[in-house]
């Protein structure tokens, strides 16, 4: 289940990675089509012994949080 919590891109937005060698907008923005890849992946490739439902959830659940701690942290303001 933790197949799309565990990418670049999920690191790259939980700070577990920081940017050293390009643009951080460009990182994050390669980080994300390349999730999103993946869930196009996951969605469209054959059953597995979880079923696709579970991981985005769990990958949605996972997005909350991080959106939760960001938040609490005061590090995202609009």
């Amino acid at each position: 289940m933790e197949t799309l919590t565990e990418t670049k891109f999920f690191f790259l937005l939980s700070g577990q990675i920081t940017v050293t060698t390009s643009p951080e907008k460009t990182a994050l923005d390669t980080a994300y089509k390349e999730f999103v890849h993946l869930v196009v992946d996951k969605c469209m490739g054959p059953a597995t012994r979880i079923p696709v439902y579970f991981t985005l959830n769990y990958t949605r659940i996972e997005l909350a949080q991080l959106q939760k701690e960001k938040f609490a942290t005061g590090a995202e303001k609009k």
